[in-house]
């Protein structure tokens, strides 16, 4: 798996436009630090490269994939669920 940097996490496209500077950053930190030595996270993102392309499978995996599990966490109160999580991707 080639090693990831923070400005290409950065690269979203229509959804750039449309978000807080500071909370995509703080998204694309988790993202960095979500793959960072989690094998079955890189294989997913790796999956969803060689469908999508490099920059939109971390879009996917920062805006829609993160941001949901954020507001469901916030909303319904309960831990991060790593298996769950897993399952979406």
């Amino acid at each position: 798996m080639p090693r990831i940097s923070r400005q290409e996490i950065g690269l979203f496209g229509k959804e750039d436009r449309q978000c807080v500077p500071h909370l995509k950053w703080a998204f694309s930190e988790a993202a960095v630090l979500f793959l960072k030595g989690n094998p079955p996270a890189q294989k997913a993102i790796a999956r969803l490269a060689s469908k999508h392309g490099k920059g939109k499978a971390l879009s996917i995996l920062v805006v829609h994939r993160l941001g949901r599990a954020a507001y469901v966490m916030l909303s319904k109160r309960q831990p991060f669920d790593e298996a769950r999580f897993m399952k979406t991707l």
